[in-house]
């Protein structure tokens, strides 16, 4: 049985208060709806690209199950996670293990957000039919604005920590 890591742990903590933060802290400090950026993708598409799709998909999967359980739950139970295991996947696609430039972490967070947005569309055309195509690329821009800030100090944390076997 594996053992918990110090990098494991940061990542579960990261997910959920990335989810509460999204869902009580941001709206309450006057940030739009619309505008409030997707925290836990920033967290999934960070250790999506620097692990992998596989890995990507099984953290999004997990994040995506807090996402859904941080009220308001809006969509049925699992949805979420499925569409965040998908944007990890899409996300670790871009995982190449001698890369360490800027631009693949963001190319990774710009195609998850796409995929969670143009999920969440679906959702809504399925589940009420009200469908609001400028509040998911305002999302989706402000996740990726949010990434460009949050994404270069999870990675890294991510690489201190396995540099230092704490992964």
């Amino acid at each position: 049985m594996p053992r918990p890591t110090l990098l494991g742990l940061l990542r579960a903590a990261g997910v959920v208060i990335g989810a509460l933060a999204a869902a009580t802290i941001l709206p309450r400090l006057g940030v739009p709806a619309g505008w409030v950026p997707d925290l836990v993708l920033v967290l999934v598409a960070a250790s999506a690209v620097l692990r992998g799709p596989l890995h990507g998909a099984l953290l999004g999967l997990a994040a995506g199950w807090v996402v859904d359980l941080v009220p308001p739950g809006g969509s049925p139970l699992g949805a979420t996670a499925l569409l965040y295991a998908a944007a990890g996947a899409a996300a670790g696609a871009f995982h190449h293990p001698g890369n360490r430039g800027p631009l693949a972490p963001l190319g990774s967070l710009a195609v998850a957000a796409l995929v969670v947005g143009a999920g969440r569309l679906v959702f809504a055309v399925v589940g009420d039919g009200v469908v609001d195509p400028a509040a998911a690329l305002s999302r989706a821009a402000a996740t990726v604005v949010a990434g460009v800030l949050l994404l270069p100090v999870c990675i890294a944390v991510d690489r201190a920590l396995v540099q230092r076997r704490l992964a």
